[in-house]
């Protein structure tokens, strides 16, 4: 099968008790250019649990796998630094 087209990577959270039926966002541009005409989605989950030092804490930095915050985009991590 051949798949010719554009890709668009989006990724939501829900946060403070609302969830992903609230609203989804979309450049008006992508509507307007009938850009895409099918949907693929895959769920993830986790869960935040109870430990001995307190709750988990979910945040949107990985702050060990972050090297140089900023170098190669916001964002990016790394395993080891580049060399």
């Amino acid at each position: 099968e051949l798949a010719l087209g554009n890709n668009v990577l989006v990724a939501f959270m829900s946060w403070e008790g609302y969830n992903y039926e609230d609203a989804i966002l979309l450049s008006d541009r992508l509507v307007k250019n009938d850009s895409f005409s099918s949907i693929h989605i895959e769920e993830y989950e986790i869960e935040a649990r109870d430990t001995k030092l307190g709750p988990e804490e979910i945040t949107r930095t990985a702050e060990g796998h972050l090297w140089r915050e900023g170098q190669g985009g916001q964002g990016h991590l790394y395993e080891d630094p580049p060399r």
